[in-house]
């Protein structure tokens, strides 16, 4: 483990995932037992499978450092904890890439794909640019993963600029502000015509509104009525999402609380905001 200032940090991948509900399956967690030894050396020998594949995979892109939320936050020390969770924003917007162990259960299934012998199936996408030929159980990938169940969740890929989805089971599927694409070809989606710019901060309205669609659509605060939409449509997806931790309610929602406050430069009042006070009050 490595601290670094945050005004300068280097390039490292998020991992956003389950802790699972086994108490003999949950990851590996630093303590303030442990963390001297820690900040030494990780245990290879007590080291979850997904930790390790998230790993070989940051090997492979040539990115040095990784941010989990169990080994960079002192779990047992409540001040670091709730320090560290009003900094989730920041944390998953400044990621290079955030990898989401979509379908693990726990950290100890693993989340990369077991590549077995390649198959291929054939797949045609008809002429018509307004069909909508993706087949549906890939639309719905991410809205039916694990994942999507989880409170915290929400905001770690509302915020990341880039999300690759991995299962064991499935193929990849990448969604960044500009595309949203599977690894096998059935799903391409170009969200702006091939202008935007990852970089910035996405969402799926439709996805997130609870449509199903799975497609991305890009955050607006353009206008006081897109920037409401936004609000609405994180607020009706999150309360659908369960959290381990009643207490968490809260904190679970602060990192999509400070993005829209930057964006729009509104003020919250009581889970309200003061631009839109009265449509909130009235529905």
């Amino acid at each position: 483990m490595n601290p670094f200032r945050r005004r300068d940090p280097p390039k490292y991948i998020a991992l956003s995932h389950r802790w699972g509900t086994c108490p003999e399956n949950m990851p590996l967690r630093t303590l303030r037992a442990n963390i001297a030894d820690h900040m030494q050396q990780l245990p290879s020998e007590t080291m979850p499978r997904s930790f390790r594949d998230v790993m070989t995979l940051a090997r492979k892109l040539g990115v040095r450092y990784i941010w989990i939320d169990s080994l960079c936050i002192i779990q047992d020390d409540p001040a670091d904890w709730q320090r560290e969770a009003a900094q989730m924003a920041s944390i998953y917007s400044g990621a290079y890439l955030t990898v989401a162990a979509a379908c693990a259960e726990d950290s100890t299934v693993g989340c990369l794909p077991e590549r077995m012998q390649a198959s291929v199936e054939a797949y045609a996408r008809p002429l018509d640019a307004d069909a909508d030929a993706t087949p549906g159980h890939e639309r719905d990938f991410v809205d039916a993963s694990l994942l999507s169940s989880r409170g915290w969740i929400l905001q770690e890929m509302v915020l990341s600029r880039r999300v690759l989805y991995v299962s064991k089971e499935r193929h990849m599927y990448w969604q960044c502000r500009s595309l949203y694409q599977s690894e096998d070809g059935t799903l391409d989606m170009s969200l702006d015509g091939g202008q935007g710019d990852s970089s910035q901060p996405h969402d799926i309205v439709e996805h997130v509104s609870g449509t199903h669609t799975g497609l991305l659509k890009m955050v607006s605060f353009d206008t006081p009525i897109d920037s409401l939409a936004t609000w609405l449509a994180w607020i009706n997806n999150y309360a659908r999402r369960s959290l381990t931790n009643p207490s968490d309610k809260l904190p679970a929602l602060a990192g999509l609380v400070n993005h829209y406050q930057n964006q729009t430069k509104d003020e919250p009042l009581v889970g309200l905001w003061r631009k839109h006070l009265i449509p909130l009050l009235s529905w």
